[in-house]
């Protein structure tokens, strides 16, 4: 199984201008060699949240790598009945609020199809989705700190966006916050957390799992 886990895109994910993948992500998908494939696009969303600019965003950064797809599925809470494409499949699970995405995994019945299907990425909300266990710190979405059971497609958790260099030079109140709550995680969850800046991301092929960027493994 191969999954690539990130935190963001190169560009504004919420503007209609050029956007794209991080080059290693960009690297990885067209090693792919993916023919002939399918998208499900897997919702998330959250108050204030674009969807459909998103939605269009990420169908340019698959554009940008050349990849382009028989049949798109978009699964959110007021999709209707679909047919589950089983074949040739890669799912993408986009950024937002993790556990409305969370709503429409247990809606689709997605749970054992993500542990086990050939290829997925995680984008942000995604990416926490995938993991082993939901890791959601406070800030102006979110007013306490939570974790949960994920679907654990991979063995680790992560907490995305963690631009820890910017965050403790101009927001330290805010960092110092953040860290408390990780640590407090990482005491209950008895395993640690790993943090990928937005410029950074993780890629697990079968067992085998590569960082890129500036990834920080929390114990």
């Amino acid at each position: 199984m191969k999954t690539i886990i990130f935190s963001n895109i190169v560009g504004d994910v919420f503007a209609n201008k050029k956007v794209s993948f991080l080059p290693k992500m960009k690297e990885i998908i067209k090693s792919w060699n993916l023919k002939d494939f399918n998208l499900v696009y897997v919702e998330a969303t959250m108050k204030g949240y674009d969807d459909e600019i998103v939605f269009k965003n990420i169908i340019k950064c698959f554009d940008d790598v050349g990849l382009s797809f028989n049949q798109v599925v978009r699964l959110g809470l007021e999709t209707e009945k679909v047919k589950i494409l089983k074949k040739n499949v890669l799912y993408f699970l986009t950024g937002g609020d993790p556990l409305e995405q969370k709503k429409i995994i247990e809606k689709f019945g997605l749970e054992s199809v993500l542990k086990k299907t050939e290829y997925a990425i995680g984008f942000c909300a995604g990416g926490i989705n995938l993991s082993k266990y939901g890791i959601i710190t406070s800030d102006e979405d979110f007013a306490e700190p939570l974790t949960y059971k994920a679907v654990e497609r991979v063995d680790f958790s992560i907490e995305p966006h963690f631009n820890y260099e910017e965050q403790q030079k101009n927001s330290p109140v805010t960092y110092k916050k953040r860290m408390k709550e990780l640590k407090s995680f990482i005491k209950k969850l008895n395993e640690p957390i790993v943090a990928i800046p937005d410029k950074s991301c993780i890629y697990v092929d079968d067992n085998e799992t590569t960082y890129f960027g500036e990834i920080k493994i929390l114990k």
